[in-house]
């Protein structure tokens, strides 16, 4: 199962759903034209750090620090990990403590 957004492949997920089902499901249709290729850079998130130096990225929480509160960071969000940076210095990286399986913002 593929989920696309805006003309840009977001996600591949496994079909929960038996063969025989898939055609009632609603706004499903058969793919008529290749997939589109994945996304080339990372995925990021923009968070700003609350008074505790923590801030929260797909159920995760996530701690650079008190010494950052108040800011706006970015987070990149790669395969087995989250990288905080501010501006383009890393602040701390993160390990990924399951897959990610909520995108709630538009994927960019």
């Amino acid at each position: 199962m593929y989920v696309i957004h805006a003309g840009v492949l977001v996600k591949t997920l496994t079909a929960p759903i038996p063969h025989q089902r898939r055609a009632k499901l609603t706004g499903a249709r058969v793919a008529t034209t290749p997939l589109p290729p994945p996304p080339s850079q990372p995925r990021q998130a923009v968070r700003r750090v609350g008074a505790d130096g923590t801030f929260v990225v797909a159920r995760h929480k996530l701690r650079p620090g008190v010494a950052h509160a108040g800011k706006t960071e970015t987070v990149v969000i790669e395969e087995t990990c989250f990288r905080v940076l501010d501006g383009e210095v890393e602040i701390s990286t993160h390990p990924l403590k399951g897959p990610i399986t909520r995108y709630i913002a538009d994927p960019r």
